[in-house]
């Protein structure tokens, strides 16, 4: 009987593996459920048996979703108003730009942002003075900075942005990081020079 038991273990470990699939299931409330089902063979009292789990996931597949259709519609917003998003974390000198920002300085997404110590080529140096006084002054005393600022485009030009940026702290209120944004607001500048120039004239 051991030997028989072997035998179908044996079989079983080399039979079908464990499967996870998601069906669509109708409550009888008339609501449309998603369940996770897991199955798998096994050795029931020396025969070959089933044992399956369902897992209803239909509350974390809609947060899923939801959350999908907000970072959709965040690129969007950015896109059209022109607006990067930015995040610091110091422990590890990572800076993580949003799709936009990387759109606003002229560069591919799919290359990694730079540390604080690679940022002052996106930016003339007496803006990336300014700009690095500010965020000195903000790790000190944790209050937001907001500047206008020349940054230097991937193709060499030059562009303006309302930079903003202000402390992110853990849950202890230790101050751990700074987040913030740039508009680009090279349009408006251009139109005010011109404006100025026409006036000069």
């Amino acid at each position: 009987h051991a030997l028989a038991r072997e035998n179908i273990s044996k079989r079983i470990s080399g039979a079908v593996p464990s499967t996870r699939y998601v069906l669509r299931v109708l409550h009888q409330s008339g609501a449309v459920l998603q369940v996770e089902v897991h199955s798998s063979l096994t050795d029931y009292n020396g025969r070959p048996a089933v044992m399956g789990m369902l897992v209803d996931i239909t509350e974390r597949r809609v947060a899923e979703a939801d959350l999908r259709r907000s970072e959709t519609e965040l690129k969007e917003a950015q896109r059209i108003a022109r607006i990067g998003s930015w995040e610091w974390v110091i422990s590890t000198d990572k800076i993580t730009w949003s799709e936009e920002l990387y759109g606003i300085v002229g560069l591919d997404p799919s290359v990694p942002s730079p540390g604080f110590d690679g940022m002052p080529r996106f930016y003339v140096p007496e803006d990336w003075e300014r700009l690095r006084a500010a965020v000195e002054r903000t790790l000190q005393t944790g209050a937001p900075y907001e500047l206008d600022l020349q940054m230097i485009h991937a193709d060499g030009t030059i562009i303006w942005t309302t930079t903003r940026g202000e402390a992110v702290r853990d849950q202890g209120g230790t101050l751990v990081g700074l987040r913030g944004t740039a508009l680009d607001i090279t349009e408006r500048k251009r139109a005010e020079e011109s404006l100025r120039l026409q006036s000069a004239a």
